[in-house]
């Protein structure tokens, strides 16, 4: 079933490109429907399935090499709760952006964003070392055509940053993964993971850093992170969602699927130069959102003090940070691509986004500011809403073996909450802009795209225990860290 999920985009995307010109203006309902049943399959294997002890499920297996170096290289998907839950996170977040894209034509959009989806699919299910590198190659193609061609502003430029840092990242993971699979003997996550811990030694220790270092680019985390803001700012509305909502996810969840099971222990030794890293990016991606005047770019640093929260999360070395890190990145995913859904809409409507050129937004566009408003508040860390149950699990874990740290990336919320409720009073309040006439929202399209992403942020905030089982489920080799 997981290869079913992986495959069907692909898929999906050859339909597409083969479809008669008479009916290209139906690609967009194609990729939908694909995207809406690549969600129910997912949701449909985690309802039935038996996740506990981090098991893995759905185990599909076919040899590519038999005898590579003494490895053997084999497909392989299979999926823990952790991975699953990022899928499905993928698919709702593809739906998304689906349905904000309605109004473009072409058909080689949604081919595009179909390989995306499917690429990022492969990061997640894949169990072999070097089928995951391939799949996390792979996403790079669709990302740099998206932004280059259907992107606004320095499209190009922009692409291209985005390749080069890609390439960048790939290549410390590349070397990482050789020397992880050379240290473990094997190219099989599971047998890796399963095996414990590697014998320390300078290969392994050099195979944490350049792993450490290439998910770090992808996070990102400062100093790395000079990329993304220039992706978003010119990405399409819909490459925003899936880069913010996603493709970041991808960094952390590389290091927790390959850094902490095998090296984990390299913590007890680097963990406070991280933790102090990860609680920097925070309070410097806070105090850079503050500068800008651009809503995309306000968003866009804010991710890279939220992934901050991530790192931090991890350094702590302690089961409870590293639960908050995992919830993070599912919390923070459906936060940030609704809060770009949200720029998205602004836009369309008022053509500019511009913070100084917008006031008084609740008048003209009530329901948007309504949903606006919540993703703001989520991402502030409001009780009550997804950010918070994340946010708060992070500091607990990380004070138990990093208090300092932790009081330092505290500091960090409150420039959070500064740069949050300032754009927000400066975009939604005040007299009525007479230049903005156009309507709210009103066609289904958009409602099923901002709904897809509201709807979570408000139950799991609510009543976060489902979302915690997950992580615990997916996160089950903790009992190792220390």
């Amino acid at each position: 079933m997981i290869a079913l999920i992986l495959l069907i985009p692909f898929f999906a995307a050859l339909v597409i490109a083969l479809l008669p010109n008479s009916l290209e203006h139906h690609s967009k309902f194609f990729a939908l429907v694909v995207s809406l049943v690549n969600f129910l399959i997912a949701a449909i294997i985690f309802l039935i399935s038996d996740l506990s002890g981090g098991q893995y499920i759905a185990i599909n297996e076919v040899i590519w090499a038999q005898n590579l170096f003494p490895f053997q290289i084999k497909f392989s998907v299979g999926v823990d709760a952790l991975a699953l839950a990022l899928i499905i996170l993928t698919n709702l977040l593809t739906i998304a952006a689906v349905t904000i894209s309605f109004q473009i034509k072409e058909r080689l959009y949604f081919v595009w964003l179909m390989i995306l989806q499917g690429s990022i699919i492969g990061v997640f299910a894949s169990i072999n070392l070097i089928q995951f590198f391939i799949f996390w190659e792979l996403e790079l193609i669709p990302m740099f055509m998206l932004i280059n061609f259907w992107g606004t502003g320095n499209r190009e430029y922009s692409a291209m940053k985005f390749v080069l840092y890609t390439l960048v990242a790939s290549a410390f993971i590349l070397i990482g993964i050789i020397l992880l699979g050379y240290s473990a003997n094997s190219f099989d996550i599971i047998s890796i993971n399963n095996s414990g811990f590697l014998v320390e030694n300078w290969i392994v220790i050099f195979a944490f850093w350049t792993l450490l270092i290439g998910f770090l680019i992808k996070l990102p985390i400062f100093p790395f992170h000079t990329w993304l803001p220039d992706a978003h700012t010119d990405a399409p509305t819909a490459v925003s969602v899936m880069l913010a909502g996603i493709l970041l996810k991808m960094g952390g969840y590389g290091i927790i699927k390959l850094v902490l099971p095998t090296m984990g222990y390299l913590l007890n030794d680097y963990g406070a130069i991280l933790g102090f890293l990860g609680a920097f990016s925070i309070i410097y991606g806070a105090i850079l959102t503050l500068k800008q005047t651009d809503l995309k770019r306000v968003i866009a640093f804010s991710s890279i003090s939220h992934m901050g929260f991530v790192l931090v999360g991890i350094a702590s070395n302690s089961p409870l940070g590293v639960l908050g890190a995992g919830l993070q990145l599912i919390t923070h995913g459906l936060i940030s691509g609704l809060l770009f859904l949200c720029v998205g809409l602004v836009y369309e409507r008022t053509k500019t986004r511009e913070i100084n050129e917008m006031k008084g937004l609740t008048h003209q566009f009530p329901f948007i500011s309504f949903i606006m408003m919540v993703a703001g508040l989520a991402s502030l860390g409001l009780p009550g809403l997804v950010g918070f149950i994340a946010e708060i699990t992070i500091f607990l874990g990380s004070y138990e073996t990093r208090p300092i740290t932790t009081l330092f990336a505290i500091t960090g919320v409150l420039f959070s909450a500064g740069y949050i409720l300032w754009t927000m009073q400066r975009i939604f309040f005040g007299p009525r802009n007479k230049e903005f006439d156009a309507k709210d929202i009103s066609d289904w399209p958009q409602l099923l795209s901002v709904g897809t992403l509201l709807i979570p942020i408000i139950i799991f905030g609510i009543y976060p225990q489902p979302l915690i089982t997950i992580m615990e489920q997916g996160l089950n080799f903790l009992i190792r860290i220390g």
